[in-house]
């Protein structure tokens, strides 16, 4: 009978043990070294994906993913404006900064105006007329007012509030007689207003008796950026903006397909900031896994951008017939052809009819082009800093439209200069403000910082002053 095997004394049986120690192993032998080459690729070629740039780049996307998920309820970000009888809508009266559409965030305030800062204009309530400003409207004008209404969109509203010091400051230096005088900044831009609401506005401000001594039209990025996304959306171009004017105008009869949508496009962007967070958790000890969550988190984004734009087409197909021409205007269907020539004409129409009113009522009127970041036919309007490069670069979905938009529709603005000057209409162009500054000034696709409101309130002052001397050397 043989003898039976013996068994090798320096075996160790497979315990899970050391399966799951040998498996660890393995993982970190081929894991650690390409850990090393990507940190070293990274810092030396590939500078966005280092781990510092990672969690900026996540921390931004989180914020734009949060922005107007200011509340607990997914239905405290719906729209805060009421719908008004001349000009489509305005902020709700009594509403805070911090509680309207796209609110003041923190966040949004140290790049807007500098960390841990908070200015004058941040207790502000929207007044009785439903605009940010510190001033019950009509407007009780004092002996010795020198009072400057603004008109425009969000990017004349902050001009109003954020460089209101220095518009004040500096028209008491320039123009001669109002040192000392009481120099009155009113706000009635308003974010998203565009042609023709400016000229509503207006002869709606000369109705009730309002009487500035300058009114200063600053439009440009939602002439060109919101009314394209009208057309686009079948919205005629002279309606208010078609992402919030449907919404307005539809009242509550959603179909389930907008509920839905609605629905997917906020689980898509609390789970976008989720996975950024990861990124960023992760970042800290692996720049691989930090790529793999941010590339995840950005294919998210764009997911939620796209239902974004589907929810904005579905809301405006989901109007009961009655409702259907108040939301979409009698040039919905306008040809593709005509798109150009609609748009301009309202854009430099709206203008003479501002002039026109200005100039019965004695009245000194200028119309500003305001610079843009993506403005860049036939040059770059500004050398974008590292921060704007990445706010260019990482704009989709609704932003793509406005994009397309500013390059289709800014060169026509600019060639039309001349024209709008023959028919006495006070233009200035300061769309090439920021052209020698490299600095940082956008904190978003169109908004200035307080450095950029400073610079183009003084702009906008030397060109107040000139149109002043100009107008004193014709009188008689």
């Amino acid at each position: 009978m043989d003898n039976p095997v013996q068994a090798d004394p320096t075996h160790r049986p497979w315990t899970a043990g050391r399966r799951l120690r040998a498996i660890v192993f393995a993982i970190l032998l081929v894991f650690l070294p390409a850990e090393i080459i990507c940190r070293v690729l990274t810092a030396a070629f590939l500078k966005n994906y280092t781990g510092a740039a990672i969690r900026e780049a996540m921390g931004d996307l989180q914020r734009v993913a949060l922005e107007r998920m200011d509340g607990d309820d997914a239905a405290e970000t719906l729209a805060k404006e009421s719908i008004h009888p001349y000009l489509g809508f305005v902020a709700t009266p009594g509403l805070g900064m911090g509680e309207k559409s796209y609110p003041v965030t923190r966040d949004r305030l140290d790049r807007q105006v500098g960390r841990g800062v908070s200015p004058w204009w941040l207790g502000l309530e929207a007044n009785n007329w439903g605009f940010w400003s510190p001033h019950a409207m009509p407007y009780d004008r004092k002996p010795g007012d020198f009072v400057v209404a603004v008109l425009g969109g969000s990017v004349a509203q902050w001009l109003a509030l954020q460089g209101e010091t220095t518009l004040r400051e500096e028209l008491q230096q320039r123009v001669p007689g109002l040192f000392g005088r009481n120099v009155v900044v009113l706000n009635f831009a308003l974010s998203g207003f565009k042609q023709p609401q400016q000229v509503m506005l207006l002869a709606q401000l000369l109705t009730q008796g309002v009487r500035p001594d300058v009114v200063v039209n600053v439009d440009g990025f939602n002439e060109a950026a919101i009314a394209y996304h009208n057309v686009l959306n079948a919205v005629s171009p002279d309606y208010p903006r078609a992402d919030l004017w449907p919404f307005l105008i539809s009242g509550l009869e959603y179909s389930n397909r907008v509920l839905s949508l609605q629905a997917a496009v906020f689980r898509e962007k609390e789970r976008a900031s989720s996975v950024a967070g990861r990124a960023i958790r992760w970042s800290r000890a692996s720049n691989i896994l930090g790529i793999v969550f941010m590339t995840q988190a950005r294919r998210i984004q764009a997911g939620e951008q796209v239902l974004q734009s589907e929810f904005h087409t579905a809301l405006a197909e989901d109007l009961p017939a009655y409702r259907e021409f108040a939301a979409r205007g009698p040039s919905a269907d306008l040809r593709e052809d005509r798109w150009n020539e609609q748009i301009i004409r309202l854009w430099f129409e709206g203008s003479v009819n501002l002039a026109s009113l200005c100039k019965g009522w004695d009245v000194l009127y200028l119309h500003v082009l305001q610079p843009t970041l993506h403005d860049s036919v036939p040059r770059p309007s500004k050398p974008l800093s590292p921060v704007e490069r990445k706010i260019a670069s990482t704009r989709a979905g609704t932003w793509g439209a406005w994009r397309e938009g500013v390059r289709r529709f800014y060169p026509m603005f600019r060639a039309q200069a001349a024209a709008l000057r023959e028919t006495g209409v006070a233009f200035a162009d300061l769309s090439y403000l920021f052209e020698s500054t490299p600095d940082t000034i956008y904190y978003d696709i169109c908004h200035y910082n307080q450095q950029g409101n400073e610079m183009f309130a003084r702009a906008i002052a030397a060109r107040l002053a000139s149109a002043v001397a100009y107008e004193e050397s014709r009188q008689p």
